[in-house]
């Protein structure tokens, strides 16, 4: 590193855009991890229909008699 007064002012404003980038990315990430929180809660409230729907289904099943004629 430089150490020069120059040098200094050049590693401070290097460091500071590295700061900067950090920032950004964070921001952007902290934005992309709600959307994908926000398809997963999605994919739940979906997920948990269809296990709902597929309790009645199974349930109505439960429930078919068939002829004895057919039993043999």
């Amino acid at each position: 590193m430089n150490q020069s007064i120059e040098g200094v002012v050049t590693f401070l404003q290097g460091n500071d855009n590295l700061i900067k980038q950090l920032m950004e990315t964070a921001e952007s990430a902290t934005t992309e991890i709600e959307a994908l929180a926000n398809r997963v809660g999605n994919a739940r409230e979906e997920a948990q229909v269809l296990v709902d729907q597929l309790g009645a289904v199974a349930v109505s099943y439960t429930h078919l008699t068939l002829p004895t004629s057919d039993l043999a």
